[in-house]
């Protein structure tokens, strides 16, 4: 399993060219999430749920995901995502791990922000959810005379149950995470002598005190979300909602919290690199555990005609993990019914006999705000894919968005953003059954 989720997520990111910037509130954040500032507290949706408030749960209808990507980078990264994506290997491949092409990858003034998120086979149904996860992120940038570079891959599970009491209800979600990454500050002229010797060929553990500008990280945990959400009225998607996320900052072990050959090849590869360089192999930094209350205003509901909904969340009141807290969302959706979006298909192929059709069954608009920090706007598109104009059983969902600072000094002081007009796209891949 391992090997697949990063092969997915190093042909995603070089097939697309974009890719996710860094982790916002969610653990897993999805693109259609992020283009409303993650104000999900009272209205996440499918898996997102298991992220945001798994209180949702009782709330969601049945749906497979096969597949889904997520990805989303700043501007000036798109034209670096190739590049960081050529050689032999990346970060951390399906071969090895090498701190050389650690450097190789993330060597340039010019500042890259990149990651890409996989999630595969989500399974949703009434009151239960299960998926895995997979994200890799790469940032690295010049501050005066130093870098900063970072790479690190997530892979993970996740898991939730709800239940209900009238118009109260209760979620909690399970999730294992492993993480493994590299940090590295050096000077710039230790990134001379270094891309010199990558240059040369000659990059060797001896020609720099690696171990006083790099740490290499890997560690895995459990941790857990829980949610609480209340609807005053009847068949009206109306809600208010509270999540705590990362119940008690869990903290990374020195171990996968599940037990695979892959898990501990990987670690094995990461501490025969640290010794050849001298560096002790540290645990990741714990995960900020985050109470978030939402609201939101509903009209209709995503399977309706038309459908509108405003949010507002305040994330993290208990820290200081995010510094400019509200979210303000809103979106608006058509929808067309079965019959209908049947009837405006079109054919796309043909063989034999056979005719196999493509049709939209809605479009969907999004606004969203943190004040003082960042607005997003974006589109959402869903299709319907089938044999014969008479039935369709996949289902494909996009969404793209755009996100653009609100600072002057071009900086975004909330959840560790650090670039200006970032743009994203998510794709999702499910079963259906349109007849």
């Amino acid at each position: 399993m391992v090997k697949y989720i990063i092969t997915i997520l190093l042909y995603t990111v070089s097939a697309s060219k974009v890719a996710l910037c860094h982790q916002f509130v969610g653990l897993a954040p999805s693109a259609s999430g992020v283009g409303q500032a993650e104000a999900l507290t009272s209205t996440a949706q499918g898996s997102d749920c298991l992220f945001y408030n798994p209180a949702s749960l009782p709330l969601q209808r049945p749906h497979l995901s096969l597949f889904g990507v997520d990805a989303n980078t700043d501007r000036d990264s798109v034209s670096r995502v190739e590049d960081y994506q050529t050689g032999d290997y990346a970060f951390i491949s399906e071969e090895e791990f090498a701190l050389e092409e650690f450097y190789h990858k993330l060597n340039s003034d010019k500042p890259i922000n990149l990651s890409s998120t996989a999630r595969l086979l989500d399974l949703v149904l009434p009151y239960f959810s299960l998926g895995t996860f997979g994200v890799l992120r790469a940032s690295s940038g010049r501050i005066s005379d130093s870098y900063y570079m970072n790479t690190s891959v997530d892979m993970g599970a996740i898991g939730g149950i709800g239940f209900s009491i009238w118009r109260f209800y209760f979620g909690f979600a399970k999730y294992a995470l492993l993480r493994a990454g590299v940090r590295s500050t050096p000077s710039a002229e230790q990134f001379d002598v270094i891309d010199n010797a990558i240059n040369d060929k000659s990059f060797s553990p001896s020609i720099l005190p690696f171990r006083d500008f790099t740490s290499i990280e890997y560690g895995g945990l459990n941790g857990s979300n829980l949610g609480f959400m209340f609807q005053p009225l009847p068949d009206n998607l109306s809600s208010v909602g509270v999540a705590v996320l990362n119940v008690g900052s869990p903290k990374f072990s020195s171990k996968a919290p599940i037990k695979h050959k892959d898990f501990d090849k990987i670690e094995d590869e990461l501490i025969l690199e640290a010794q050849s360089h001298s560096i002790e192999l540290e645990r990741p930094e714990e995960l900020p555990q985050m109470v978030n209350v939402g609201a939101s205003l509903a009209y209709g509901n995503p399977e309706e005609p038309v459908f509108a909904r405003i949010a507002a969340d305040f994330h993290d009141m208990n820290g200081s993990y995010i510094d400019n807290k509200l979210a303000i969302a809103t979106e608006f959706g058509l929808v067309l019914t079965d019959q209908a979006a049947l009837a405006s298909a079109w054919p796309i192929y043909s063989r034999d006999s056979l005719v196999y059709h493509m049709g939209l069954l809605g479009i969907k608009g999004f606004f969203s705000i943190r004040p003082k920090s960042y607005l997003t706007y974006g589109f959402g598109m869903s299709f319907h894919f089938g044999t014969q104009m008479k039935i369709s059983i996949l289902k494909l969902d996009i969404n793209a968005f755009e996100l653009k600072t609100l600072k002057e000094n071009n900086t975004v002081d909330t959840t560790q953003i650090h670039e200006l007009d970032l743009v994203g796209f998510n794709a999702k891949l499910a079963l259906t059954l349109i007849f």
